[in-house]
């Protein structure tokens, strides 16, 4: 037995929140019966209907995916490029939380539970993430403190950004390092490279909260373990 609005956040259909508004409204039926108390539970075998039209459920699931380069971070692709799907071997109804670019690689979840991806892709969340980027010129100590102290992005300000590990190759002038961010705006990190003369050649996500891809090769995937689980919730 699970919580009403949980099982209607997880098949996708809105986010917990709002579940718990339709609820009060009485606009959810279990099983033929109007159900308006919160913390009221039920049954994935149960029949369930919000606002006219019954839940399609599923086991929920979450997968951490080694993202490659050249597929794009959605379900379908009217350019009919390659998609993330096309690497996961599910025939539930599993989607990206959140997106990494054509050209980016790295770590990526793919889920059915809309509960958790509503709340990871909230922007208050305050979730880690790192990335290994290069890019083209010498990043000077000048632009890192920029980063570091938070820079004005198209008359944004953003989080802090932590430079570290810096490596300059003098010769063909070009620059690896990582990058840790806390929130993830549109082509964030390209962007602010852009601002002072960069352009980003190669870009990769390694970790994501608790999350790394220890284990996993490009377009590989696994179940999140149950404490991997719990963290997310948590943060």
């Amino acid at each position: 037995m699970e919580r009403l609005q949980k099982i209607i956040a997880q098949s996708g259909v809105t986010s917990r929140r709002k579940a718990e508004a339709l609820i009060t409204e009485g606009k959810v039926l279990v099983n033929g019966e109007k159900v308006t108390e919160l913390g009221s539970k039920a049954k994935f075998s149960d029949e369930i209907i919000v606002n006219g039209v019954a839940l399609n459920k599923e086991e929920p699931v979450t997968y951490l995916f080694y993202k490659p380069e050249g597929c794009v971070s959605t379900t379908s692709d009217d350019k009919e490029r390659p998609t993330v799907l096309d690497f996961i071997r599910d025939k539930r109804r599993i989607y990206p939380i959140g997106r990494l670019d054509y050209d980016t690689s790295g770590l990526l979840l793919m889920t059915n539970e809309g509960d958790l991806a509503n709340l990871l892709t909230q922007p208050n969340k305050d979730i880690e993430k790192i990335y290994e980027v290069s890019f083209t010129g010498v990043l000077r100590r000048k632009t890192s403190h920029i980063f570091e102290k938070g820079m004005i992005l198209e008359k944004t300000k953003l989080k802090p950004v932590q430079v570290s590990n810096v490596k300059v190759n003098p010769t063909s002038e070009k620059t690896t390092c990582t990058l840790t961010l806390r929130e993830g705006k549109n082509n964030q990190i390209k962007r602010m490279l852009a601002e002072f003369g960069h352009e980003v050649t190669r870009l990769k996500r390694i970790k994501l909260g608790p999350l790394t891809l220890d284990g996993l090769n490009k377009g590989q995937y696994r179940d999140l373990k149950p404490h991997e689980r719990k963290i997310l919730y948590q943060l």
